[in-house]
């Protein structure tokens, strides 16, 4: 059994990390966790991306503005769909790294690492753990641990966070 839990990333009884004066285990980056976490990544993508179409639209003045706005938009899907059929939103890809220099992308990876032993923690659980300066180095540790553990890849960069859109291209 030993074996299969490697293969499949479960890492046995998790970390510990006090906050919010409760004890919290976090799990291993098990292959639901990463698909979970891939899924949440091309998601987002694909939500920013129609985001801002709606508001190219609502902004546009003419007609002529608006298809500029729909051929963009028509392009920009087309490059999200090939990042997404080339992998761009897997486990350690470059996606990846980037949204866990983001708060968002780290929050959403807690989450998911704690569902395993807090079935029922929420979100907003999550960001009150994250704003629990007892917790946050040890948090961080952990993420560390969890995110390099992955054989074969490299490192994220440790640099703060960006202003890009996960997964989207810059806008004019």
């Amino acid at each position: 059994m030993g074996d299969l839990s490697k293969i499949l990333g479960d890492n046995g009884p998790g970390w510990e990390v006090t906050a919010l004066g409760q004890l919290w285990t976090l799990g291993g980056a098990t292959q639901r966790v990463k698909a979970k976490f891939e899924n949440w990544l091309e998601r987002t993508a694909r939500e920013r991306l129609d985001l801002q179409y709606e508001i190219d639209l609502e902004e546009a003045e003419d007609d002529e503005s608006k298809k500029e706005a729909r051929e963009r938009y028509a392009k920009e899907l087309e490059a999200f769909r090939d990042r997404r059929d080339a992998g761009a939103y897997g486990w350690q890809k470059d996606v990846f790294r980037m949204a866990m220099r983001r708060g968002d992308g780290i929050e959403r990876l807690l989450f998911y690492l704690l569902q395993k032993h807090h079935p029922t923690v929420t979100l907003d659980d999550v960001k009150r753990i994250g704003e629990d300066d007892s917790a946050v180095v040890r948090i961080g540790e952990i993420m560390s641990e969890i995110v390099d553990d992955a054989p074969n890849s490299s490192k994220p960069e440790k640099t703060p966070a960006n202003s890009e859109e996960i997964g989207t291209s810059a806008r004019p």
